[in-house]
């Protein structure tokens, strides 16, 4: 054994310090080769360091009554004194009469049941009960935990979502360097515990009954003051919002709770609260002047204001799913858990800022820059399992028009709870600078951030379905036949005989469109299109689209930037389910975008883009070869001129 210890890191040390890292971080890995790490804790920021197996040793010593005190040493040869003090049933570090603070390492402890009320204890602090935590209890039921152990136990705790708050708002305090990276954790761990587990669900529908409701119970059950403030997070859909019961608080933390949300609460709780609030207003009516000002605060925003709060959402919602993204911990989960999981940790990071008193541009720039690329491009491609989401519908403005849509039909909702003349004057009334008179056709009716995947519920008035029909059964057809129908794709239900005569329409009239009259018409109708094509899994008018698109292109006066055309094929390629159909058609759409003519920007800009989208979902590699390998060249052969 000794022997094969000494060839398997004799054979390790020929690896690179990054891969040889990887490696012995695999606790199987380690285990099969016989391999045992000895490396060094850090107990303080000025560089407290101790060998971990003689401190581990130490402890298990003095916790197991062996020892009341013990001298250790510093890697750097400095003495200190390791202590047991029964009393807390702790351990102390000190030196010449300073202590200094060091995790409680119970879970060392050769007796069960201080191990068990050690664990139980901090589990119940911070909230932590699922699959995970059961199995660490059962295994500190059988045994005191191994020193490889102690870290991936604390790290489980790391992760809990109010650690991770705590986290956050300790480095966005005062004179603090923010690493902005540092904010998002990068383990699927905490975002199931943030959102609850996705457990088995394929759909949003089967992923409140069975997931996300049942989970909100266990955290009403647990605290319920926190538990309510926890579930509000989860307010990006209506849906989630009815699971919260605020008749199990009395109404003084009730009032507490809402006056809490004015000060420092986050717009998405926020708006789950004003959800919340209308349908418990008959069992707490002095909730009315809490919503009154909570309305007031929607009505106020301004998509427009660069250090509003709209824009702040919207930046960090960018933000946290770049991030999710470019880690790839969330790849294979359907998307509208993902966005869930992003909304929920955007809004945990408004709440730490607002708290810290920082302005939203300290973050909003940065945000932006570092990766909203990479929240467009994954869109895109969650497009292909649900359609009805497209990359702009979380700007600002979309996120207004969102907000205060979900509040007027909370308002029309609960009609008859609404005594408050003030919140009825906000909510119900005609006219007067409401909330219905900022809820803008046909954006407040657009799917939100979790409803990509879900068919449109509202039915096609008959008249523009009649006008539909007629305008593309026409012998000749103009940009204004397909507006409808475009203005359509994301509120009504969309059979799929009016996909097809439109595919039918434009193979009739070869191509030939007519009265398009400036440079806008001929990007958005071609985007409608595809739009269209997507949301109908209508493959046939995706290939229409594809020849409509070389063809307005070749027009004269007409200029569609191989970018926007990239945005066009993306978007009609979703009208592809199948994993295999998707990536051949983006691969055939991108490689013939790639042999046009376009300037050295264009082609760097189109190359970045197939890079990023290839990382993001690597079997695109094998269908965008081409296109990549032809940008690459026509950049080299100019670096080379």
């Amino acid at each position: 054994m000794a022997g094969r210890n000494a060839t398997a890191r004799a054979l390790l040390m020929m690896f690179p310090r990054v891969l040889r890292e990887a490696a012995l971080d695999d606790t199987d890995f380690r285990q099969g080769l016989g391999l045992k790490l000895n490396t060094v804790i850090n107990l303080s920021a000025d560089g407290l360091r101790f060998d971990r197996s003689v401190f581990f040793s130490t402890a298990r010593a003095l916790l197991g009554g062996q020892t009341k005190r013990s001298e250790i040493i510093t890697t750097d040869g400095s003495y200190w004194t390791l202590s047991f003090e029964e009393a807390d049933y702790e351990l102390v570090l000190s030196r010449e009469g300073s202590r200094h603070e060091i995790p409680n390492l119970s879970c060392l402890s050769p007796n069960r049941d201080f191990r068990l009320a050690w664990f139980d204890r901090e589990s119940t602090k911070y909230d932590w009960n699922d699959e995970r935590s059961r199995l660490w209890r059962d295994v500190l039921n059988a045994r005191a935990i191994e020193d490889e152990e102690v870290d991936q136990l604390f790290g489980e705790f790391r992760l809990t979502p109010l650690l991770v708050a705590r986290s956050i708002a300790e480095q966005l305090r005062p004179g603090e360097t923010v690493d902005v990276v540092s904010l998002i954790p990068d383990d699927i761990r905490y975002y199931e515990r943030l959102v609850g587990a996705l457990g088995g669900a394929t759909s949003l529908e089967s992923f409140v009954d069975k997931s996300a409701v049942p989970q909100v119970q266990k955290w009403l059950e647990s605290n319920v003051y926190e538990g309510v403030r926890r579930s509000l997070l989860l307010s990006s859909h209506h849906s989630l919002v009815q699971a919260i019961d605020l008749t199990r608080l009395p109404e003084k933390e009730v009032l507490r709770l809402y006056d809490w949300l004015l000060e420092k609460g986050d717009r998405v709780s926020q708006l789950g609260a004003i959800e919340c609030g209308l349908t418990h207003l008959d069992r707490f009516p002095d909730l009315a002047r809490y919503l009154v000002r909570l309305v007031q605060t929607f009505l106020d925003d301004r998509s427009d204001d660069e250090e509003g709060r709209l824009k702040l959402l919207f930046s960090l919602i960018l933000f946290v799913e770049g991030e999710i993204a470019r880690t790839g911990i969330a790849r294979g989960r359907p998307a509208f858990w993902r966005r869930l999981a992003s909304i929920a940790h955007a809004s945990v990071l408004e709440r730490q800022i607002i708290a810290a008193g920082i302005p939203p541009g300290f973050i909003i720039d940065s945000a932006v820059k570092s990766r909203s690329q990479l929240y467009y491009l994954q869109s895109f491609i969650d497009m292909r399992r649900e359609p009805r989401w497209l990359p702009e519908f979380v700007l600002p403005g979309q996120l207004k028009a969102e907000f205060v849509g979900r509040i007027a039909g909370a308002g029309t909702s609960n009609d008859s709870k609404i005594q408050n003349a003030q919140l009825r004057a906000q909510l119900l009334e005609p006219d007067g600078g409401l909330i219905r008179s900022q809820v803008v056709f046909p954006f407040s009716c657009l799917p939100g951030p979790l409803e990509g995947g879900t068919e449109a519920v509202i039915e096609m008035p008959a008249d523009i379905y009649s006008d539909l029909l007629t305008g593309l059964q026409a012998e000749s057809l103009t940009a204004q036949s397909f507006i409808s129908l475009v203005n359509s794709a994301f509120i009504f239900r969309i059979g799929p005989q009016l996909a097809e005569l439109a595919a039918k329409g434009l193979r009739r009239t070869k191509y030939q469109l007519r009265q398009m009259r400036d440079q806008e018409d001929p990007f958005s109708l071609l985007l409608g299109l595809a739009s269209v094509a997507a949301v109908t899994r209508n493959s046939s008018l995706a290939e229409e689209v594809r020849i409509l698109v070389r063809v307005v292109r070749r027009r004269p006066g007409v200029e569609i930037e191989p970018a926007n055309a990239m945005r066009i094929a993306l978007v009609a390629a979703a009208a592809s389910r199948d994993s295999a159909s998707w990536c051949k058609s983006v691969g055939e759409w991108l490689t013939e975008l790639a042999f046009e003519d376009m300037t050295p920007e264009q082609a760097e800009t189109m190359l970045d883009y197939i890079h990023i989208f290839c990382q993001l979902e690597p079997r695109l590699w094998e269908t965008c070869g081409r296109a990549e390998a032809a940008l690459a060249a026509f950049r080299n052969s100019i670096a080379v001129a």
